[in-house]
């Protein structure tokens, strides 16, 4: 609230001085003055920012002078609406944010058309921005890299913006800069737990052996090297049976190995399942080709896996689809 306090104070500073006739300016304060209010009024909520946003461009071409000060204003502002979906999921926050506030800080974002909605806005800005760096990005983890690309150029832009205002040196500005520290802190960590998973080339390669998920899966579990991953926690190998066990009560469970992973954790995986009471498992791969569809390959706990043992998860599924393929003909 403090902070909210500070923000309000200053969003007055940088616009004192008073031109000498009734010019372009004199309407363009007006207007983002009255944009800010409508803001604030309306609970400086996502929606709301966009309009703001809307409203700012609009006061920036009818006067190109006040543009130092719309830029302080809407990356101040912009922290507001972020901070309320921080603790909410990647998913959420990309339905709150994505169409109305992450496409101004990210400068030269295209704008969202009407018809879209936000995975496919994310879709379209990361093929079309290729600085974002999340043309690979699968779809379930686009949010969590825009987030952190919109987060990192807010800093940056609200950094620059306070250097260059030779007014703008009370607290209240670096509580605004510390915030979106924090911010940036937070979609950072966020990030940096999901990037393994997040490319394509992270996942294997879906062939003729691998089928339409049936139904969205209850639980994930990644198979890491001497671990399983799922629900942001980490359970040894050793553990590995009972826990498996007790998730199965859990509903849909499914797997991920990476690609070059060795063989031989999947066939520890299938022999520990088999001890915990799974008859077949679910392998989720992607497809080949934007915008790399989730597949999944059904494999038996009791599967022989006649590949080499340190050869590649990828390479077993190529078997797998082989005989997917040979048993499919005539």
């Amino acid at each position: 609230m403090l902070r909210y306090v500070a923000l309000a104070a200053l969003l007055g500073c940088g616009s004192s001085e008073t031109p000498d006739r009734a010019d372009t300016r004199v309407a363009a304060e007006r207007g983002l003055s009255i944009a800010v209010d409508d803001f604030v009024v309306a609970g400086r909520t996502p929606v709301a920012y966009r309009a703001l946003a809307t409203s700012a461009q609009a006061a920036v071409e009818l006067d190109i002078r006040i543009a130092p000060d719309v830029e302080r204003r809407l990356m101040s502002l912009a922290l507001v609406p972020f901070e309320q979906v921080a603790t909410d999921s990647a998913a959420v926050q990309a339905e709150q944010l994505a169409l109305t506030v992450w496409p101004t800080l990210i400068a030269g974002a295209p704008s969202p058309l009407a018809d879209e909605d936000a995975p496919a806005y994310l879709e379209r800005l990361c093929r079309e921005r290729d600085e974002l760096a999340c043309s690979t990005v699968v779809p379930e983890y686009r949010a969590h890299v825009v987030s952190a690309r919109a987060a990192e150029r807010a800093l940056a832009r609200m950094t620059k913006a306070i250097a260059e205002c030779t007014e703008c040196t009370d607290d209240g500005w670096r509580d605004i800069r510390r915030g979106w520290e924090d911010v940036v802190r937070s979609t950072t960590a966020a990030l940096d737990e999901v990037e393994h998973r997040s490319d394509r080339r992270s996942w294997p390669t879906a062939g003729a052996g691998a089928m339409h998920e049936a139904h969205a899966p209850n639980v994930e579990i990644e198979v890491a090297e001497n671990e399983l991953v799922f629900d942001h926690l980490r359970y040894v190998n050793s553990f590995r049976v009972p826990l498996l066990r007790d998730v199965r009560a859990r509903g849909v469970i499914v797997f991920y190995v990476p690609p070059a992973a060795p063989v031989r954790r999947l066939t520890s995986l299938l022999r520990d399942a088999r001890s915990a009471g799974f008859s077949t498992i679910t392998l989720v791969a992607r497809e080949s080709t934007p915008p790399w569809s989730r597949r999944a390959y059904t494999i038996s706990t009791h599967a022989d896996i006649s590949v080499a043992v340190d050869a590649s998860v990828d390479a077993f599924l190529r078997r797998v689809d082989a005989a997917q393929q040979v048993a499919s003909l005539p």
